[in-house]
């Protein structure tokens, strides 16, 4: 509860410093489709950024790369504000902490250069009272067992899932999937529960599974 309230007193902040995302939608209608050619009356509503677990994911974006270095130095004052109000600790330790960074249009890469570091990483300055000086820039990260990429790349998110599969499926391969003496509804159920949750392209026995793995899997216990 404490985490929500230090989300919804930033979420109040962004708004008063003019960094915050409002959309237009039809009451009746799904808040992601553009209704804006018609002359029907639109609502407009904030996004809620609250939630009751320790994982968030904070996302800007601006019409100018100016514009949107300006936004993510409110975007921290503010979020150091309210964390430490509710005697909050950010871990920025890489891995835990870190930013996707994305510049597109005029003087872009001059906005993205100036971010570069003797070392070549590239960082985001953190306001003076945080605990650390920099926030690392990664091309991918993992939040809430999956991961995005600037690039738009799933890679990274299937190798993670086909590993989370694997690791699933290899201790019971032989003994499971591959005994005469499990029924294939049994084995179809522990494919269902266990191993296709995370991935839906994975080697079941020798034999990649694709699209839709239980009518795969079918076909291959039942040759």
């Amino acid at each position: 509860m404490v985490y929500a309230r230090a989300l919804l007193m930033l979420r109040d902040q962004l708004r008063e410093r003019g960094v915050l995302l409002v959309l237009r939608f039809k009451p009746c209608g799904p808040i992601w489709q553009d209704d804006s050619s018609t002359q029907d009356a639109h609502v407009e509503q904030e996004i809620v950024e609250a939630t009751y677990v320790d994982d968030e994911a904070l996302f800007l974006s601006a019409s100018s790369p100016s514009l949107l270095d300006k936004a993510i130095d409110v975007l921290f004052d503010c979020l150091l504000q309210c964390f430490k109000r509710f005697s909050l600790k950010i871990n920025w330790a890489p891995g835990k902490s870190e930013a996707m960074l994305a510049y597109r249009g005029k003087h872009a890469v001059k906005h993205r250069e100036a971010r570069r570091r003797d070392d070549g990483k590239l960082w985001v300055k953190l306001p003076d009272h945080a605990n650390t000086p920099y926030l690392t820039v990664t091309r991918s990260f993992k939040h809430v067992g999956g991961f995005v990429s600037t690039d738009g790349s799933h890679n990274a998110d299937a190798s993670h899932r086909v590993k989370r599969a694997m690791a699933a499926y290899a201790p019971i391969a032989s003994s499971v999937f591959g005994s005469p003496h499990f029924a294939v509804t049994h084995q179809r159920e522990f494919a269902n529960s266990l191993v296709f949750p995370d991935c839906s392209i994975t080697y079941i026995f020798g034999r990649i599974l694709l699209a839709d793995p239980c009518r795969c899997l079918k076909e291959y216990m039942l040759e």
